[in-house]
């Protein structure tokens, strides 16, 4: 089975639709296997049938729940971490959930028409048709870098005449996610993907399917990024930047050298488990560097096999997720200790590693934040009240004396880790699951971005318990801080999917991938609230 091609097409819509034979999904799967960008294209088309579907079955909901739910990157299939790895096991073993509804699939190209005709058919009318092959004069002619392209474009400009709300996942279109980002915490540099030229940050490039470049920007120096043409970085990929900006590792034990462009290996134990057939199911599922570099935190998940009570069958199969703290690059195991439910990173590591503070579910109530020996997994304290819902940011001061969280219901809590008594309790903010929180150098300020439908910047001081604020409109992403502490930066785009949705001068909608902006902040600037 050759890919692209109608055959390949009419393979994944036959898959999803359950009506597949074995010897086509036999075709598909090492189609699948040894072509990554099928692979990628593949995620593309289940996510938007995943979509499709999932919307005929919200029809009979009322259209600000629709909309709410389209909206919160919360309610996406692949909105973190944890959902983007089921769906990589599904592709990888070419097993498919069989959604709600059934309907055909096209993939959407460059031929509106019929896609439109394709999108009516299922009874979608009110899906936008994309086009992606329509670029505006301006950036199909940018040359070899990629200029930007600033979003308060005014009439006629590069042939944009209006902008969407600018969330992949919007009201008015459903996207995967396309781009991939991850910051140094100690260093002004970004590693995300890209093609083979050169990009502005904030620029918003037109989208294009296909495999990738790495792509790193020192925002310190230039806001354009230096490519790494000879290493490939996928959207699928799990790797993490160290907090210097040195160094980045991926899952499957990879080193890359950022500043030499050396690469080297470390034995992580392996990224995937795989079977006599080749299917694969992933084993590390997240990384994160220690803040000091010397050590990696893994989520892995463990296969648990038990004694099956059924007669045809001997085991029963299920996974268990643990952390996992091992030296870097030595990759000598320090401690583990089993994950919450639901399981996710970051964990909350002390700037001295340690101690590591990490989640789990505690019933009705919430979620239990639980602070361990990282040098022996042992229990130290559990830290009360509760949060509700679920701990979307968590972080250690650098002195390590207090522990702040950000919850489901929007609080931001900060803990004494001295005695485990709660210090601080912010009046509720926003229902967000996207938040930063970051502190100061001196561990006197805790600045933390807030991404409800208006975006937020908010300074707290410790000692105070001020909530100081700016009066001109603010800005949601990772936060950077200057090493004096008098100024922070905050990068956008990076932990929210990065995909902008415009029209063109004859009102068709064209997609285009919208980069890291990076915004300065003057802590004298902000006033109390």
């Amino acid at each position: 089975m050759k890919f692209p091609s109608a055959e390949f097409d009419d393979a994944v819509a036959a898959t999803c639709h359950g009506v597949s034979s074995d010897d086509l999904i036999a075709e598909l799967h090492l189609a699948l296997r040894s072509d990554p960008e099928a692979l990628d294209d593949y995620l593309w088309q289940v996510e938007l049938h995943a979509q499709l579907a999932s919307m005929a079955c919200d029809r009979m909901r009322s259209e600000h729940k629709a909309t709410k739910a389209i909206l919160h990157p919360t309610n996406s299939p692949l909105s973190c971490g944890r959902h983007r790895n089921i769906i990589r096991w599904v592709s990888a073993t070419v097993l498919l959930v069989i959604f709600c509804g059934v309907f055909l699939l096209r993939r959407i190209d460059s031929q509106p028409m019929a896609v439109d005709r394709d999108l009516q058919s299922d009874g979608l009318e009110q899906l936008p048709v994309v086009a992606s092959s329509i670029v505006s004069d301006k950036i199909r002619d940018a040359g070899p870098v990629v200029a930007q392209a600033e979003l308060t474009l005014k009439d006629g400009e590069s042939g944009v005449k209006g902008l969407n709300a600018g969330f992949a996942g919007s009201a008015m279109g459903i996207y995967r996610e396309n781009i991939r980002f991850a910051i140094a915490a100690d260093a002004p540099v970004i590693v995300g993907m890209g093609k083979q030229n050169p990009i502005k940050l904030g620029a918003r490039v037109p989208y294009l399917q296909g495999g990738d470049t790495l792509h790193v920007w020192d925002w310190s120096k230039s806001p354009l990024s230096r490519v790494m043409k000879e290493t490939r970085l996928w959207v699928h990929d799990v790797f993490a930047v160290s907090p210097d900006g040195k160094q980045v590792v991926w899952a499957d034990g990879k080193i890359l050298d950022l500043t030499t462009g050396d690469q080297s290996q470390i034995d992580l134990g392996g990224q995937l488990y795989l079977d006599h057939t080749g299917g694969q199911l992933p084993r590390i599922l997240n990384l994160q560097f220690a803040p000091d570099g010397k050590r990696l935190a893994l989520m892995v998940s463990n296969v648990v096999l038990t004694p099956s009570t059924h007669p045809l069958r001997k085991l029963d199969f299920a996974t268990a997720p643990t952390f996992q703290i091992v030296e870097f690059p030595s990759a000598k195991l320090v401690s583990e200790f089993p994950a919450g439910s639901p399981a996710d990173l970051p964990l909350a590591i002390s700037a001295d590693g340690l101690r590591v503070v990490s989640q789990y579910s505690a019933g009705k109530s919430g979620q239990k934040l639980v602070e361990r020996n990282l040098l022996t997994g042992e229990v130290r304290r559990e830290y009360r009240p509760h949060i509700q819902d679920f701990a979307y940011a968590l972080t250690f001061s650098p002195d390590g004396k207090c522990l702040a969280a950000f919850d489901g219901v929007g609080e931001v809590l900060i803990w004494d880790t001295m005695t485990g008594d709660l210090k601080h309790k912010l009046p509720r903010m926003s229902t967000t699951s996207s938040s930063t929180l970051r502190f100061s150098p001196d561990s006197k300020l805790l600045a933390f971005t807030l991404l409800p439908f208006t975006a937020k910047t908010v300074l707290f001081e410790l000692e105070t318990g001020a909530t100081l604020a700016h009066d001109s409109e603010s800005s949601y992403g990772d936060i950077h801080w200057s090493a004096d502490g008098k100024s922070f930066d905050v990068i956008s785009n990076v932990a929210t999917r990065s995909l902008t949705e415009v029209e063109d001068s004859s009102g068709r909608l064209v997609l285009y991938s919208t980069y890291p902006a990076v915004r300065s902040w003057k802590v004298e600037d902000f006033r109390v609230k």
